[in-house]
């Protein structure tokens, strides 16, 4: 289900202002909109533990950064099973 239109976007504009400045560039707000003036920049996104980093392309403009920053840590299952077979 998409935004409604009477909602308008979620863009913190006194928040962007102070990234303009910056050379590195930290977001806390995972669910604020990408803007157009961040293109092929380096952004640190917060995940709720640390800091992820995020390179904004063309294509990331108007989707939100917690798309590309992930907050869940991928376990490889592969080891777990090469170690029980080795113990066989």
């Amino acid at each position: 289900m998409s935004r409604s239109i009477w909602k308008s976007l979620n863009y913190n504009l006194q928040f962007y202002d102070k990234l303009l400045v910056k050379k590195k560039i930290k977001i806390w707000s995972r669910a604020a909109l990408i803007p157009n003036f961040l293109i092929g920049k380096q952004v640190f996104v917060y995940s709720g533990n640390s800091f992820k980093k995020v390179f904004i392309f063309r294509e990331r403009v108007g989707f939100s950064f917690c798309d590309f920053s992930y907050s869940k840590k991928y376990v490889s299952r592969l080891s777990n099973l090469k170690k029980k077979i080795k113990k066989k």
